[in-house]
């Protein structure tokens, strides 16, 4: 016999923010519940919040297993850069080449992405095992996408070997892409765009950003308005309670 279940399943939520350096990705997520960061590339320096150094792969694996047992609620994984390059440094090691292309036909970056798919299988673990809601900051760059259905195009996508980029995105309930707001400025000379102060944050991909939402009743885009740091940081803590009270 089956058991038919009704509604919406309360769980918790592996989100990636990605952008280019300096948009307020590491910020946003430093403002989620009772956030903990593992900061692997000193995003978190000149913020006012909870961070862990790591040292190495094997460093990464055992803080993924030790933070599941604290009373942390959010754990922010602060970079995929950095995990990248652990798992490139642990391949290496491991098997002695000298460069992920010395097996050739792929095979030392099939490596390397096994090695990036234990630390998502931890991520697995902390959701849905231990009851953490989970972070993962990237950056970005412009990819050019082929669509069998119409002509090629670009996108900002995650700054990370190609491999990488579909299992994340599977697994993912949420991938959000930030960048600072830009308004046009027209001279006699020219027209220009600057950046207004705002930050963006888009939810909905619509063929210029990767994004995914797997959300309910989350709009396609939210703003933050340049406002000063307690004032900005209230706005974040509005929209990770705005993320929460989508699931319910």
């Amino acid at each position: 016999m089956f058991t038919v279940e009704e509604g919406i399943v309360q769980r918790k939520l592996f989100t990636v923010i990605y952008g280019q350096p300096g948009s307020g990705k590491t910020h946003l997520a430093s403002q989620a519940s009772r956030a903990l960061i593992c900061d692997l590339e000193d995003g978190s320096s000149f913020l006012d919040t909870h961070r862990v150094k790591v040292a190495g792969y094997e460093d990464l694996i055992k803080f993924i297993k030790w933070v599941g047992d604290t009373n942390y609620h959010t754990i922010v994984l602060d970079s995929l850069t950095a995990i990248e390059r652990y798992a490139t440094a642990h391949t290496l090691k491991s098997t002695g080449w000298p460069s992920l292309e010395t097996p050739g036909y792929g095979r030392g970056y099939a490596e390397m992405a096994d090695n990036v798919k234990r630390i998502l299988n931890g991520v697995e673990y902390l959701r849905d095992r231990m009851s953490k809601d989970v972070v993962l900051i990237a950056h970005s760059k412009v990819r050019t996408v082929i669509d069998p259905s119409q002509e090629s195009y670009d996108r900002w996508e995650f700054d990370c070997h190609k491999t990488l980029t579909n299992p994340i995105v599977s697994m993912a309930d949420a991938v959000m892409y930030m960048r600072p707001a830009v308004r046009a400025v027209s001279t006699r000379e020219s027209k220009r765009t600057i950046a207004s102060g705002t930050r963006e944050l888009l939810l909905v991909d619509k063929g210029g950003a990767l994004a995914k939402n797997r959300l309910p009743h989350m709009p396609e885009m939210v703003e933050f308005e340049s406002k000063s740091g307690d004032e900005l940081n209230a706005q974040y803590r509005d929209f990770w309670s705005a993320v929460k009270g989508s699931t319910k």
